[in-house]
């Protein structure tokens, strides 16, 4: 019998506070075809710890082949340290699967 991983990929990000963090997907088949993503939702989080209080919600937005997820200024100028986010689809069938997880690191802003 094979071995089976529903692991999420490692994506660690690293910006600057006060900057707007945006970053748009297209998921693609095995033959680089986009994959239709209609009736599927997605969600994604930063947290402290992953067990802890959320910090923010990204907002996410997309159509039928991409999606969007992003932190404007408001949020992003109180962020400072190191966080832990990951994305999750939600299908049409309401199953879940964590697509990507890792840190998130927010360094201090100079310009003001």
């Amino acid at each position: 019998m094979p071995n089976i991983a529903y692991t999420p990929a490692v994506y660690n990000v690293k910006m600057v506070a006060g900057d707007t963090f945006s970053e748009t997907f297209t998921f693609t088949d095995g033959d680089g075809a986009a994959v239709s993503l209609e009736g599927y939702t997605f969600t994604s989080q930063l947290r402290r710890t992953a067990g802890g209080t959320a910090i923010a919600n990204m907002t996410i937005t997309g159509d039928t082949t991409q999606v969007t997820r992003s932190l404007g200024t408001a949020v992003t100028a109180d962020l400072s340290g190191d966080y832990v986010h990951d994305m999750q689809w939600i299908t049409p069938l309401n199953e879940v699967r964590t697509l990507l997880a890792g840190t998130f690191k927010v360094v201090a802003e100079v310009t003001r």
